[in-house]
């Protein structure tokens, strides 16, 4: 029998051992997630085991993943976070939600977004490519980006969206 999918990454590979580790799954589910991913149910560990498996919520999956890997995490909905309107005007709102990212500020030239998924280059990529920018990312604390952010800081669509 021919495989359609792939093997865990390395990267994968830790975080499910984390995630064992830390009672979010047992080994059984990551040994059949693993198979599954084999069997081409899934592009990725995360996938397989938030939308297949559906064990996991994408913000767990995530969250692990950032601490596991060191990766910057921010609240997005804590009152102490500034966002600079001018980083926002960069990235407009449809490009920010197809990407799942919310810019949030300039920093020493780039451009600093909380981002869904971190691991994505080809968003990174394009963010770059739209902005001009080398891209700096956090991982929002839930795994996701508040919607009522976009709301926000591009009111400009407001009112399309309630006609």
């Amino acid at each position: 029998m021919v495989s359609l999918g792939r093997n865990l990454t390395e990267n994968e590979k830790i975080v499910g051992k984390e995630l064992v580790e830390n009672s979010f799954i047992t080994q059984e589910q990551l040994h059949q997630a693993g198979v599954l991913l084999e069997n081409g149910q899934g592009s990725d560990l995360n996938e397989v085991l938030t939308s297949v498996m559906k064990l996991l919520s994408p913000g767990t999956y995530q969250t692990v993943w950032a601490f596991t890997f060191r990766n910057r995490v921010i609240d997005l909905n804590s009152e102490k976070i500034e966002i600079d309107p001018e980083a926002v005007k960069l990235v407009p709102r449809k490009v920010a939600q197809e990407l799942k990212v919310f810019p949030m500020r300039l920093e020493d030239g780039k451009l600093v977004v909380a981002m869904e998924d971190p691991l994505d280059k080809e968003a990174k990529s394009k963010l770059s490519e739209i902005t001009g920018k080398p891209v700096k990312t956090y991982l929002p604390l839930l795994g996701e980006i508040p919607k009522d952010l976009y709301e926000q800081y591009y009111p400009e669509l407001q009112s399309l969206c309630r006609d």
